[in-house]
């Protein structure tokens, strides 16, 4: 939901949504709420520039259903597809 609205994410790095915006670059991910302040007063303005726009690149992709769409052909392709 964040994505979709255009905000910058933040999640543990260890969970699998960390792990999606880690390799997405689109959000911040920390190791424990603890290093939250921390994670953030770290942050250059050119990094979060960096952010803005990959999450304006990830908010389009949600609002327009690029992953609903992937995930449907991919069921589609594993439902339909027989082996002889």
């Amino acid at each position: 939901m964040y994505l979709a609205a255009g905000i910058v994410p933040i999640a543990d790095h260890a969970s699998n949504v960390g792990k999606w915006l880690i390799d997405n670059k689109c959000g911040i991910t920390i190791p424990n709420i603890e290093s939250l302040d921390d994670a953030i007063q770290s942050i250059s303005r050119q990094e979060y520039d960096e952010l803005e726009i990959a999450v304006k690149s990830q908010q389009n992709k949600v609002r327009q259903g690029y992953y609903t769409q992937k995930l449907v052909k991919l069921i589609n392709k594993k439902m339909f597809t027989y082996p002889i």
